[in-house]
């Protein structure tokens, strides 16, 4: 039906999205720290080290939010269309 269709179709655009941002993400933690991360390891070796832990509790607290609060989805737009909230296409 066309409801399950929709709701697969905006789930997929997310994962897709996700993914691109976690390959991008995996690369540029290699030569990029934020400060209080300099001694943090990068890529996967983050997430058994404790000095981590307030960094990806913040990432998930900020994810979290951006999903709950300002990317809905609107059943009146495409899926994945979150209008442009910067202006850039003015």
């Amino acid at each position: 039906d066309a409801a399950n269709f929709r709701k697969f179709r905006v789930a997929e655009t997310k994962h897709g999205r996700v993914a691109m941002m976690a390959s991008i993400g995996t690369v540029v933690s290699h030569s990029v720290k934020f400060p209080g991360f300099e001694n943090v390891p990068a890529g996967i070796g983050a997430l058994t080290n404790e000095a981590a832990l307030p960094g990806i509790a913040a990432l998930v607290v900020f994810s979290g939010l951006l999903e709950l609060v300002l990317w809905k989805d609107d059943a009146n737009k495409d899926p994945g269309n979150f209008g442009d909230p910067l202006s850039w296409g003015e």
